[in-house]
């Protein structure tokens, strides 16, 4: 009998089973407890432990052993543990107890009992059995698939061993051994994929595809490419990543290649595309993310569509999305758990390999009103769901409306632009007030439309009207937000043709005003003017910058030369640029025409010096102009079938293969490269025309051609080393102001220059204003003399000088004399004719110009004492003091009967 007592404090176990089996086995078993017995402290087991353990293994070792395949039940029988020396027989062994013993708990025991008695036999505490995978960042376990089959779990540690050793960091082959057990673990579940896997080993993934889509239904956070990458190491020619080559970037795109071939190959095709047409207005790197956001997304999107069409999809690819009117793809779209942005980069790829079923991605969305944008082909969308919501036959009659309009826009004083505000804000204010309006007129709205807003008494059009000024006294929303809104809302009455009520009024002009007087950033200084032109013009001289980027830099310089709306500067067309030439100037002049559409469709037209001189040239918008026409976009232009809309356009733009007009976000990206080179400052075309500073920017880019180098600095070091500054500059600087009040003082040359005189003895003409160098006869007499025939012919007088007083500071003609009598003057003119010309003017929109007249003449006057105090220090004092003193100068007082006059003083 051959027993062990490895417990001195317990019985002893007899081997009896063992010795049944084979006395070679039993006398290893015993051998190995008795080494185990030497010395227990150097083994991780108590005596107890391994007292235990071999009770419970002598019962079931008969039954393990006889289930062991019979070579290596016959090993076992003639060379006792000695049978288990190669990996491969110790892992058979063990998964013949995991086929014979059902009971969980029990063929734990015994698996642990044989790994303890194999370590006794081989007198090595760490022996590692084949389930231990020992990698360079750890060791783990793998014991779930024995439920496969040994030889399956060994394949397994061998490939994951291999990966770890060719890894690139010391965690790769743990991390793919974390990425595919649990799916492996998932997968077996099945039976059926149990038995394929032992039977076909890692091949089974070849002939059985239903395995790796089993791991995506299973799989949560792993990466399905993580088995790819497993099963290329078992067969590299059938297994490797599938990647895709996109303008020099690689799209790992094996996951999508595991759920569809046919879609792989799609992908295939559109890469392509898109290597033989380089499209610059993409990144390369965005178009590679663009792949890969479709392999992570169309997996979420299939299972939303019906299994059919999942796979139908699988098995045809791209193309069954676009039959039966694209109906899978607006399946897709309009599925409340699929995000827009989820379809974006599919119908991406749709549209280029299905041109003929191109389709707007928003117009598949349900209650989409589409607007005509004229910079581009696609519409612009507005989503009227909420107002669906509302009210369906409210909806209806907008949606009719909006047909109508179009049908008869040509005919209108408005463009698509205005409509498609106006529906903006009305359905900004049904949401805004959604609440009280269906409380008020549900019923109505819900049963009669927009014919609500006209019944007896006017009962929606008041609660509107009233919760918008209300709004507007609250604070809720801005008064000049709340105009627009009511603005709005009358607008569509008056399409409708119904009558409005005049009540709850909104009114701006104070606020305007107001605010005009607080805001202190809507126009840009000169420094501001100054660094905006640097970096333009810096970015101008670099080659990199091209195509759209460039039209639209060339589009800002344009701009800030002029102060030009950009609306009508981007409507420009070949036509509107005109030559003129005559016998006397054969150079002639260039005229270029702005159609403005917020003027009733005037049309204003500039005239430039022909551009013959390299210094006009470079002062010139119309040289600008006629670069982007000739050389920038005279190759799109000729691109274009005769009558296509943008063919006559000056400002046009290529992306994705199709010529566009350029757009209003031009300014955006404008401002985005400013930004990238360091600017501060955001281009807005409003506060260039506000400050009138595009005199400046002829400065700014004369001394940047005269030092090139400058474009090498940053603006600070230009500004210090090289620009030449004109500090005598205000919000309505010279330039412009000689502009607009050559248009206000109609057919009267207008001079920029001060001049002052110090030597008061000269012989000049006394005015109420200063003094008046004309020796008469001139044309300024002449045209006076015109303008005020039919006066003095009545009053039988003979003029030979101009009296036209009001616009005596900006006659070539005038003189500033420096003493405080003519400051005196000045100050009368600016604090009581100016004042009250100022307050004569009514409120509303149509004065505007009148304020900026008056402004521009108290900024000419302003700038004079300037000089007069520069050159007489103090002069402006006394000036100001005769004024506080005597009130308004007596020369003045033809103009105004009940100011305080000085009546002791010379006149």
């Amino acid at each position: 009998m051959i027993a062990v007592r490895p417990d001195p404090n317990g019985d002893a176990i007899r081997l009896t089973n063992a010795k049944n089996i084979s006395l070679k086995l039993a006398r290893d078993i015993a051998s190995g407890v008795g080494l185990y017995m030497e010395n227990p402290s150097r083994w991780k087991w108590s005596p107890a432990t391994v007292r235990t353990a071999l009770s419970n293994l002598m019962p079931v070792i008969g039954d393990v052993v006889r289930n062991l395949p019979l070579a290596l039940k016959d090993s076992v029988c003639e060379n006792g543990l000695d049978a288990f020396d190669n990996e491969h027989a110790w892992a058979q062994m063990i998964g013949t107890i995991h086929r014979s013993i059902e009971r969980k708990t029990r063929r734990g025991q015994t698996i642990s009992t044989l790994h303890k008695l194999i370590s006794f036999h081989r007198h090595t505490p760490d022996a590692s059995p084949p389930c231990r995978l020992l990698l360079r960042s750890g060791h783990s376990d793998i014991s779930e698939l024995y439920r496969v089959s040994p030889e399956f779990l060994l394949d397994y540690k061998r490939l994951i061993q291999t990966y770890d050793e060719v890894g690139n960091v010391e965690t790769s082959g743990m991390w793919l051994k974390h990425q595919t057990y649990s799916q492996l673990s998932l997968i077996i579940d099945d039976p059926h994929a149990r038995n394929w896997l032992a039977t076909e080993g890692f091949d089974a993934f070849s002939t059985h595809p239903r395995l790796l889509e089993m791991a995506e239904q299973h799989r949560t956070w792993q990466q399905v490419s993580s088995l790819v990458s497993l099963l290329s190491l078992h067969d590299p020619g059938r297994w490797k990543r599938k990647t895709v080559e996109v303008l020099g970037h690689a799209a790992d795109l094996t996951e999508l290649w595991m759920l569809s071939e046919h879609i792989f190959l799609d992908i295939e095709r559109f890469a392509t595309e898109i290597n033989k047409r380089k499209p610059t207005e993409l990144l390369p790197t965005t178009v590679r993310d663009l792949l890969t956001k479709i392999q992570r997304d169309l997996p979420r999107i299939l299972a939303l569509l019906p299994a059919v069409s999942q796979q139908d999809i699988k098995q045809r690819g791209f193309i069954a999305f676009t039959e039966n009117g694209s109906q899978l793809l607006l399946l897709a779209v309009q599925s409340p758990d699929v995000d827009l942005r989820m379809v974006t980069p599919i119908k991406e790829v749709i549209d280029a390999l299905f041109p003929h079923a191109k389709r707007n991605l928003k117009e598949m969305l349900p209650f989409q009103l589409a607007f005509e944008n004229e910079y581009s082909a696609r519409p612009t969308f507005c989503d009227y769901g909420l107002i669906h919501d509302i009210s369906l036959a409210l909806y209806d009659d907008l949606v009719r409306l909006l047909a109508e309009v179009k049908a008869s826009l040509a005919g209108k004083p408005f463009n698509m632009v205005t409509v498609y505000h106006h529906y903006i804000q009305l359905k900004a204010v049904m949401v805004l007030f959604r609440e009280e309006i269906e409380y008020n007129s549900s019923h109505d709205l819900r049963l009669m439309g927009m014919n609500a807003f006209n019944l007896p008494g006017g009962k929606l059009q008041k609660t509107i009207f009233s919760l918008l000024q209300s709004a507007a006294r609250t604070g809720v929303v801005t008064t000049r937000t709340a105009y627009t809104y009511k603005t709005s809302v009358v607008w569509f009455l008056d399409q409708f043709g119904f009558g409005i009520i005049d009540a709850y009024p909104i009114t701006v002009s104070r606020t305007e005003k107001h605010l005009k007087r607080l805001n202190t950033d809507d126009f840009y200084s000169a420094e501001q003017c100054r660094e905006l032109a640097y970096h333009i013009e810096s970015l101008l001289a670099g080659e990199a910058v091209v195509g759209e980027h460039r039209i639209a830099l060339i589009l800002a310089r344009i701009l800030l030369k002029t102060g030009w709306n950009l609306t009508p500067t981007l409507g420009i067309e070949s036509g509107d640029i005109i030559r003129t030439s005559t016998p006397l100037n054969p150079n002639g002049t260039v005229a270029v025409v702005l159609r403005k559409a917020r003027a009733s469709y005037q049309s204003d037209a500039y005239t430039f010096e022909a551009p013959e001189t390299n210094v006009i040239a470079m002062r010139s918008a119309v040289v600008d102009l006629m670069h982007v026409q000739d050389e920038l976009t005279a190759g799109l232009r000729a691109s274009l079938p005769d009558g296509h809309p943008y063919k006559s356009y000056i400002f046009l733009i290529e992306r994705r293969g199709a010529v566009q007009r350029l757009s209003m976000a031009a300014t955006k990206a404008v401002t985005e490269m400013l930004a990238k080179r360091g600017c501060s400052l955001t281009f807005d075309s409003k506060k260039i025309r506000k400050g009138g500073v595009n005199h400046l920017y002829r400065q700014v880019q004369k001394d940047l051609y005269d030092y090139e180098s400058a474009a090498k600095h940053d603006f600070k070091t230009f500004e210090a080393s090289y620009l030449r500054i004109d500090e005598n500059q205000s919000r309505y600087t010279l330039g412009k102001a000689v502009d607009i009040m050559g248009k206000y003082f109609t057919r009267k040359e207008i001079a920029p220059e001060i001049v002052i005189v110090t030597d008061q003895t000269l012989l000049l003409q006394h005015t109420p204003t200063g003094e008046c160098a004309s020796v008469g006869n001139d044309a300024e007499a002449k045209r006076y003399g015109v303008e005020h025939k039919q006066l003095h012919a009545e009053r039988g007088i003979a003029t030979t000088f101009c009296a036209d007083f009001l616009s005596c500071i900006w006659c070539k003609f005038f003189r500033l004399v420096a003493d405080a009598e003519h400051v005196w003057k000045l100050l009368s003119y600016r604090d009581y004719v100016l004042l009250s010309m100022e307050s004569t003017a009514l409120e509303g929109d149509a004065t505007d110009d009148q304020q900026t007249h008056i402004d521009i003449l108290k900024a000419r006057i302003t700038e004079m004492l300037g000089r007069l105090d520069a050159l007489m220090p103090g002069v402006v004092k006394k000036g100001e003091a005769l004024l506080a003193k005597n009130g308004m100068h007596p020369d003045w007082s033809y103009a105004l009967v009940d100011a305080p006059l000085h009546t002791s003083g010379k006149s």
